[in-house]
């Protein structure tokens, strides 16, 4: 019985394996090459059992190895004799399974033993659900040579595990089932981020890339052999998933290199060899050795940015280094996409470093007093490990003084048609007076400038530094009183937009008053030669109108006085008591004076029909004078009554008395 079991056993499907604990040892062999296996009896202990004749019957399941190095193997024909002897040789896989049983036979060595031994089993434990995995699936699978209990899809009861080791069988099924799903072993490395860039760190470039290994049991190795000079990496040990520093000199500016690296695992295919004994009648065997092969490659790219420095050096017309000008760096010409801003040190200079290459441009976004702000975009480019200078001035804000003298000048003459002929007034109105001259002298009392008026009477002194100034009209034009005022005038800075300041002077020159002599003269009868003679007439009242020149010369004292003497005059020659009240009228609107306006606008209406009573007047006795006409003294009433409605009257509104002239004007109308 012993016998029968050890040919039954001697005939399982059998897929050898190597195994060593020696990574320096031979991979899988070459196609050729010969070895001695050897094999250990079936008297060794199995933890699975066959169902048979009635009886649970051991499942043998002895260790086979290649004699020269220890490494496991696995039978894989049941009907042929046990594997052992010196005549094997080692041929590909492909030749002697078909794709499909070689992918599952290359999933359950992958997974198996002896590249992994689960948590609590022991090597032998391994082993064993390994070689049943392999019975199974290629039975499962209808290869030759395999018996039809150990397909566990039409004879699941047939196996069992013994008491304690149900875990084997477990891991045996296990095993089958990845090998049905053709689960395959995939390896790779993975860099996070594939494709870095470093930053700037102190003097150096620096960043880090996270490295992650999948089903890479031997670990990984760097190729740095493209690094620049003094690039280094840290944080490398080669055998885990890890984080890599790779630190750069800033020499290294604009550069750009590859770190490749590759991973090794003992799971590889590589390591699968089939051997074909010389005897026929005995098992092939399969070999998976653990030798680490190289099963993945990756790498990732470094790039170290292209750096430059920019140094913004500000100083003032006189070359003064300014401090706390602030600026905005720019990518565009539009200054639309700032980079930064800055703000220069006690040296007037700034520098902002680690910018790209390439072109920039400044604008100066405020400026110290008393500057003015530059308002131009100034471009310039930055070179990788350089510092770039960009020098800019500001210029000082200055003042100037614009003197405008003005009095009243004449223009001409106003000329009004009355009853008794055309009167003709002077006419005068405020214009700049040209001609005029003037000193600006500084705070220490130095004559900085001389102006004299132009045509419209403005003077501008040149550009001045700020400070306080005196300004002295020091010349005048014939007929106007020399202005002895002084003006002080101070120029101060506004604000870092305004590069001019400018401060005004206004001053007014009185006029010198005029006197104008008439000689009145008439032609008369001399009785004592019985002739007519020409000779001066006295008591003659002339439109001159003299008040109106000391109105312009705001002289109220004067024009009062006038409208006095020529209320008195009219009064003393009986010329009515129109002409005694009419005079004031003009002087009284032109002080705003209601109660005065009111009451003699009232004694004009009342005195109107007595216009012409200056006719009689003894002082023309003489004199052929035209009479007043009752038209025109209706005419003028009205005209009179019109007139109060005229805006140089605006200020007579809600006046009582007015008011009621102003009705009386409505009736005249209607």
């Amino acid at each position: 019985m012993k016998r029968t079991l050890l040919k039954l056993l001697a005939l399982s499907l059998c897929l050898i394996t190597l195994f060593s604990f020696i990574p320096a040892q031979t991979a899988s062999a070459d196609s050729g090459d010969t070895v001695t296996i050897e094999s250990q009896t079936n008297s060794a202990f199995d933890y699975l059992e066959y169902y048979s004749n009635g009886k649970w019957k051991d499942l043998n399941t002895p260790k086979h190895w290649i004699e020269s190095t220890g490494q496991v193997c696995y039978c894989i024909e049941h009907t042929d004799g046990n594997p052992h002897g010196a005549t094997y040789t080692a041929t590909p896989p492909s030749s002697v399974f078909s794709t499909s049983t070689l992918q599952g036979l290359q999933t359950i060595l992958m997974y198996g033993y002896p590249c992994n031994t689960p948590d609590g089993f022991t090597e032998d434990e391994a082993r064993q659900a390994t070689a049943n995995a392999i019975r199974f699936w290629l039975s499962e699978n209808g290869e030759p040579g395999s018996y039809s209990f150990t397909n566990r899809k039409t004879h699941p009861n047939a196996i069992r595990a013994k008491t304690g080791y149900e875990h084997v069988l477990t891991w045996a099924d296990e095993l089958l089932q990845m090998a049905r799903d053709h689960k395959t072993l995939s390896h790779s490395i993975e860099f996070t981020p594939s494709a870095l860039t470093l930053t700037k760190s102190g003097t150096n470039f620096t960043g880090k890339t996270t490295v992650k290994l999948t089903n890479i049991n031997s670990g990984y190795t760097l190729d740095t052999s493209a690094l620049p000079s003094d690039v280094t990496v840290t944080g490398y040990t080669g055998t885990k998933s890890e984080q890599l520093t790779i630190t750069a000199p800033a020499s290294a500016a604009g550069k750009t290199f590859t770190i490749s690296a590759t991973g090794k695992d003992t799971r590889s295919l590589d390591n699968i060899t089939a051997y074909v004994p010389s005897n026929d009648s005995l098992q092939k065997i399969f070999l998976c050795a653990t030798t680490a092969q190289v099963v993945a490659t990756a790498s990732f790219g470094v790039n170290t940015p292209a750096l430059g420095a920019l140094k913004i050096k500000k100083v003032g017309d006189d070359s003064t280094p300014l401090a706390g000008v602030k600026f905005g760096i720019y990518k565009d010409a539009n200054c639309s996409q700032k980079v930064t801003e800055v703000t220069t040190g006690n040296d007037g200079t700034v520098t902002v470093s680690d910018l790209d290459a390439g072109t920039y441009y400044v604008k100066e976004l405020s400026t110290i007093r008393p500057y003015v702000v530059d308002g131009l975009v100034h471009s310039v480019i930055v070179v990788v490990s350089e510092t770039t200078t960009l020098e800019l001035e500001n210029e000082t804000a200055k003042g100037a003084i614009r003197v405008l003298k003005t009095a009243y000048v004449l223009t001409g003459t106003t000329a009004s048609n009355t009853e008794y002929g055309q009167l003709h007034s002077p006419k005068y109105e405020v214009k700049g007076l040209p001609g005029c001259a003037f000193e600006v002298k500084d705070s220490t009392g130095k004559v900085v400038a001389t102006l004299t008026t132009d045509e419209t009477g403005t003077a501008e002194t040149p550009l001045l530094p700020f400070g306080t100034y005196t300004v002295q009209e020091t010349a005048t034009v014939t007929g106007y009183d020399l202005d002895a005022s002084i003006y002080t005038v101070m120029l101060a800075y506004k604000d870092q937009n305004t590069p001019i300041v400018y401060a005004e002077v206004s001053a007014a020159n009185k006029r010198i008053p005029g006197s104008i002599k008439i000689k009145k003269t008439c032609e008369f009868f001399d009785t004592e030669t019985m002739t007519f003679k020409v000779g001066p007439l006295a008591g003659a009242v002339f439109g001159v109108y003299l008040r109106i020149l000391y109105m312009e010369d705001d002289d109220h004292e004067m024009a009062k006085k006038l409208v006095n003497v020529s209320s008195t005059a009219a009064s003393t020659f009986e010329m009515g008591r129109y002409n005694e009240v009419c005079n004031g009228l003009d002087v009284a609107a032109w002080e705003k004076n209601v109660a005065w306006t009111a009451q003699l606008m009232q004694d004009i209406l009342d005195s109107i029909e007595t216009i012409g009573d200056f006719t009689k007047s003894r002082l023309y006795q003489h004199m052929v004078l035209k009479k007043v006409t009752p038209e025109f003294i209706d005419h003028l009433r009205l005209e009179l009554l019109k007139s109060l409605e005229d805006e140089s009257f605006n200020y007579m509104q809600g006046n009582e008395r007015w008011e009621k002239l102003k009705s009386r004007n409505s009736e005249q109308a209607k």
